[in-house]
């Protein structure tokens, strides 16, 4: 039996069993003195164990490095490519204007720009039609250039800093339509609680009318008058923005 111990008699103290020696003659767990650390038959043999050690933790670091230095090299292309990207959008930006201007056709000094910037001609035709879409439908929300001009040049100097940034880079990218519509109806309210201020179009909403509570109840009149039933119907549009012109900017999401 293994570690028994033997039970004391007639009071003497009880005797540990000796242990057990292994095939190799040992007690079970001592390392062999015979070899260096107990696990090495020489020198030779730890020092080649020493150096596999070494070598996989070069390998480790080695990794370690490669992976770093692709990491970097990819976010160096994807800033290169964002930057590139940037650059290409602004030169768009600045010839759209030009390009309705000329009729929506590309003059030849035009085309040396774009291709100057690595710019398809024909994104500057797609982009151009787009922005003219955009500014379509501004006018329509707005009731024309004019007042849509107007509320541009109010929200350049009432809007704090962070929202004429947000502003800015959304006038470039192209204001989705329920953003002109906010921006609108948050003009048209300073413009009403304002009596001394140039009015360019339109009325305060009249009493009686309810603000949208949420953007659920807002969404689904605003889904409504984008429908072909919903464009014809006149009574539902000027409800509809009626309504917005009074509804907080919580709501809007402004």
């Amino acid at each position: 039996m293994s570690d028994e111990i033997i039970p004391p008699v007639d009071g003497t103290p009880p005797v540990e069993a000796p242990p057990v020696e292994d095939a190799g003659g040992l007690p079970s767990g001592q390392p062999d003195p015979e070899l260096i650390g107990g696990k090495f038959k020489d020198t030779q043999a730890m020092l080649d164990h020493i150096k596999e050690l070494e070598d996989k933790n070069a390998n480790s670091r080695r990794e370690l490095a490669d992976k770093e230095k692709a990491d970097a090299a990819n976010n160096d292309a994807n800033t290169a490519n964002i930057t590139k990207v940037q650059a290409q959008n602004q030169v768009l930006n600045d010839m759209i204007p030009d390009f309705m201007d000329n009729g929506m056709t590309v003059t030849p000094e035009m085309e040396a720009k774009a291709v100057e910037a690595g710019i398809d001609v024909r994104d500057l035709q797609i982009n151009a039609y787009k922005f003219k879409e955009r500014l379509t439908t501004a006018f329509e929300i707005t009731g024309g250039r004019e007042q849509y001009e107007g509320m541009i040049e109010w929200a350049k100097t009432n809007l704090n800093d962070t929202q004429k940034v947000a502003l800015e880079k959304s006038a470039q990218q192209g204001m989705s339509e329920l953003a002109i519509e906010g921006l609108w109806a948050r003009f048209e309210k300073a413009q009403a609680n304002n009596p001394d201020a140039p009015r360019i179009s339109g009325q305060p909403a009249p009493s009686g009318l309810q603000p949208y509570a949420d953007r659920r109840s807002l969404y689904k009149d605003k889904d409504y008058i984008e429908t072909a039933a919903g464009r014809r119907d006149e009574a539902a549009i000027k409800m509809y923005r009626a309504r917005l012109k009074i509804t907080p900017n919580s709501v809007l999401g402004i």
